[in-house]
């Protein structure tokens, strides 16, 4: 199983297909064409970096659950490995999701907004503490007060 992203071809282990509801379907075990890729969703090092999160995991990715903000806690080694080169490739976030919609892998999408729910995870039993330390890990972003969520709400019932 081969995929093409531009003008470079890919050796695929054939788990790969299990994985992605778009090879799986676009895979034909009677053709020796490579699978082309839209490089518009995803170029050739996201694609390595999609590559190292399966292979990494022996194509058993586990299912992440935030219960915290603790990256440590949350995730298993192989996947921090993954998110810190997901971050040293200077590549958004976004791509990476928009590369894993397309392709259609849901591990990799379920890695990427856990990444982003622990950074902006609430405990509820500390709600009032978890909000204070989100305004000092983004003190850019203005604090939204009660009164204009209400102002927000209304304008929203007009428009929806």
């Amino acid at each position: 199983m081969k995929v093409q992203i531009e003008d470079v071809c890919f050796d695929l282990d054939p788990k790969f297909k299990d994985h992605s509801e778009l090879l799986n379907q676009l895979y034909d075990p009677t053709s020796n064409e490579p699978i082309q890729l839209q490089s518009k969703y995803v170029n050739k090092e996201i694609w390595k970096i999609i590559e190292h999160y399966y292979v990494l995991n022996n194509f058993k990715p586990v299912q992440t659950e935030v219960n915290c903000d603790d990256e440590n806690k949350v995730f298993t080694p192989q996947d921090l490995e993954i998110l810190r080169i997901i971050k040293n490739s200077n590549i958004s976030i976004h791509r990476f999701l928009l590369a894993a919609r397309y392709l259609n892998l849901p591990s990799f999408q379920d890695l990427l907004v856990s990444k982003l729910a622990t950074e902006f995870y609430v405990d509820v039993t500390k709600p009032k503490q978890s909000l204070e330390n989100l305004c000092k890990k983004y003190p850019q972003v203005p604090v939204v007060t009660k009164e204009e969520i209400k102002q927000y709400n209304q304008v929203l019932q007009y428009l929806i």
